[in-house]
C-alpha cells in the first residue's frame, strides 16, 4: 500500500479552512501451492517424494485499487460548518468500463449556542444542528475477477484408435463485463445538546441509507451453457430509522460517574431486484434452503411454513395451506420472520 496526502489549513480572521488532497495505490497477491502423498514406507520419511505423490495445483490471484481523495472543509467562527469530499476508486476487480466509481458527500452543522440569542444561557450550554448526504463505493461481495469468462481444464480424453488424448476446455464461470460498484447513499440528519453544565447529555439521529446496484451471487446458472455464473448487480436495498442518545455524567468530590442510555430503531426492506431473478437463496439448513433475498421483505428473510397448530389427535403440528392443494408444498411457502431486529437498545455505566 502506497498513500500520498497533502493538507493545508489556513485562518483568515473568523474564517477557516482546511483542505486535504491524496491519492492511494493497493495491491494484493495470493500465491498457492498444493500437493500431497500417500503410502509413505515410514512416518519418519523427511520428503513428500517418499509416498505415491498425488497431484498438485498452484494458484495466484492479484488484484489492485487505486484512490483519488479531495476533502475540503469550512467554518466561520465555530459557528457555521461545511465539509465537502469526494473520491474515485478504482479496481482490477471490474471490467474497464467501470473500473471507476465517483462518490460525492457534503455535510454541514450549525452551532446554535453561539449565536447571541443562546449565548451564555445557563440551562442549554451547547446545541448544535447538522445534516449530512454522501455516498460510499463497496466491492467487498467480489473476489478474483468476476467480470471474465475463465477456462478450466477438464481433463483427458483419449480419442482415435492410438494412444491419443485430448485435453477438454470449459468454462468455469459466465463472466460479467457489466458488473460496477456497488453504491451506499445515505441521508444523515442530527441534533446534539448538553444542559447543566454539561452534565445531561442529548443526541438524536435520523438516517436512510439506501444501497444500490448491490453485487449479489448465487444466482442462477443458464441451463443450456451450464458453468457458475458471476456475480450481478442484481438489487437495491433501504435502511432508515432513528438513533438516540441519553447520558448523565456528574462527580461527588473525587468520585465521577456517568450513566448513558442509548436505542436505535430499523426497518430493513429489499426494494428492486433484477427482472431476470425472483429470489436468491441464501442459508441453507440441512437439505433446505431458509433464507431469501427477494423484493419487498428484508434481506434474507426467513421463508418456511407457517405454524397453524397441533393436531389434538396425534400431537403434531399442522401448517395453512395457503395455495388449499390439500397438501405441503413449495406454493405455502410464506414469509415467517427475519433475522433483523426492530429496534436495539444499550446502558452504560
Amino acid at each position: 500500500i502506497n498513500e500520498n496526502i497533502l493538507t493545508y489549513q489556513k485562518e483568515f480572521g473568523d474564517h477557516n479552512i482546511s483542505a486535504v488532497g491524496g491519492m492511494t495505490i493497493q495491491s494484493n497477491q495470493l500465491n498457492k501451492l498444493y500437493t500431497s502423498a500417500y503410502h509413505f514406507a515410514t512416518e519418519s520419511l523427511p520428503s513428500i517424494n517418499g509416498g505415491v505423490v498425488n497431484g498438485g495445483s498452484y494458484n495466484k490471484t492479484e488484484d489492485r485499487m487505486l484512490s483519488y481523495i479531495a476533502r475540503l472543509t469550512y467554518d466561520y467562527k465555530r459557528k457555521y460548518m461545511v465539509q465537502g469530499v469526494f473520491r474515485a476508486d478504482g479496481s482490477s476487480r471490474f471490467g474497464k468500463n467501470n473500473k471507476y466509481g465517483y462518490f460525492p458527500s457534503i455535510s454541514a452543522g450549525w452551532v446554535l449556542t453561539e449565536e447571541d440569542f443562546l449565548a451564555n444561557n445557563e440551562v442549554m450550554n451547547f446545541l448544535k444542528l447538522r445534516a449530512s448526504w454522501g455516498q460510499n463505493g463497496s466491492l467487498a461481495a467480489l473476489s478474483g475477477y468476476p467480470y471474465s469468462t475463465d477456462m478450466a481444464l477438464k481433463g483427458l480424453y483419449p480419442f482415435g484408435t492410438g494412444n491419443y488424448y485430448f485435453n477438454a476446455v470449459a468454462p468455469s464461470s459466465m463472466g460479467n463485463d457489466k458488473l460496477k460498484w456497488e453504491t451506499s447513499e445515505q441521508i444523515n440528519i442530527g441534533v446534539d445538546a448538553r444542559f447543566l453544565k454539561d452534565r445531561l447529555i442529548l443526541g438524536v439521529d435520523y438516517f436512510d441509507k439506501k444501497t444500490k446496484d448491490l453485487l449479489v451471487n448465487g444466482t442462477t446458472p443458464s441451463l443450456i451453457v451450464g458453468g457458475i455464473t458471476s456475480p450481478m448487480n442484481a438489487g437495491n436495498v433501504n435502511n432508515k430509522g432513528l438513533e438516540f442518545e441519553l447520558g448523565w455524567r456528574d462527580h461527588i468530590g473525587d468520585f465521577h460517574y456517568s450513566l448513558r442510555a442509548n436505542l436505535a430503531t430499523l426497518k430493513n426492506k429489499v426494494t428492486y431486484v433484477d427482472p431476470s431473478i425472483t429470489r436468491i437463496n441464501g442459508v441453507n439448513f440441512h437439505t433446505s434452503t431458509i433464507t431469501y433475498f427477494e423484493e419487498g421483505y428484508p434481506v434474507y428473510y426467513f421463508r418456511g411454513y407457517k405454524f397453524k397448530g397441533v393436531n389434538p389427535e396425534t400431537g403434531n403440528p399442522t401448517f395453512y395451506d395457503l395455495d388449499d392443494s390439500g397438501d405441503l408444498n413449495d406454493g405455502d411457502l410464506d414469509y415467517i420472520g427475519d433475522a433483523i431486529p426492530d429496534f436495539t437498545y444499550g446502558i452504560t455505566l
